[in-house]
């Protein structure tokens, strides 16, 4: 399973200026993200992990405050039987724990939120439970090449 040493070796290889935080508490949630950094739920970005019934991996990127509208997903990707990935889906597949999916590194097919292009700097999960990843916006659209859209409920 990869952690955020694994994440740390993407940032030097993609050459971004992006920032991995050691927590001494959990980050698992944007509401424990929020508390632990000390700042807004709307400046963390969480990635939600789904599949279909073909298996493919799916990855959305969304603000913390905002909740996922699998409907959406589906209709945006032509995809048939969208869900979430179960916690060992999630470590198996984008190889992360849950909790601590970072929104670079890994294969899937990345959906980011149209309300993220707000943004400058974020932060999302780090590669593992108690770290975050800083980083711009631009740069995850840079690495991952997202569809963009309204995926929130």
């Amino acid at each position: 399973m990869n952690n955020y040493n694994d994440l740390q070796e993407i940032i030097n290889e993609n050459r971004i200026p992006a920032e991995i935080i050691i927590n001494d508490g959990t980050t698992e949630s944007s509401i424990d993200a929020s508390n632990e950094l000390g700042v807004n739920i709307d400046n963390i970005v969480k990635s939600i992990c789904l599949t279909d019934k073909d298996n493919r991996n799916i990855v959305v990127i969304l603000k913390g405050s905002d909740k996922i509208d699998l409907k959406k997903v589906s209709d945006i990707t032509g995809y048939k039987k969208v869900r979430l990935m179960t916690k060992d889906e999630i470590k198996n597949r984008i190889g992360y724990e849950a909790g601590g999916v970072p929104p670079i590194g890994y294969q899937a097919i990345f959906i980011m939120d149209k309300d993220l292009l707000n943004k400058d700097t974020v932060y999302c999960g780090g590669g593992s439970k108690n770290a975050m990843l800083k980083i711009n916006v631009k740069d995850i659209i840079k690495i991952d090449k997202p569809i963009i859209n309204d995926i929130k409920k």
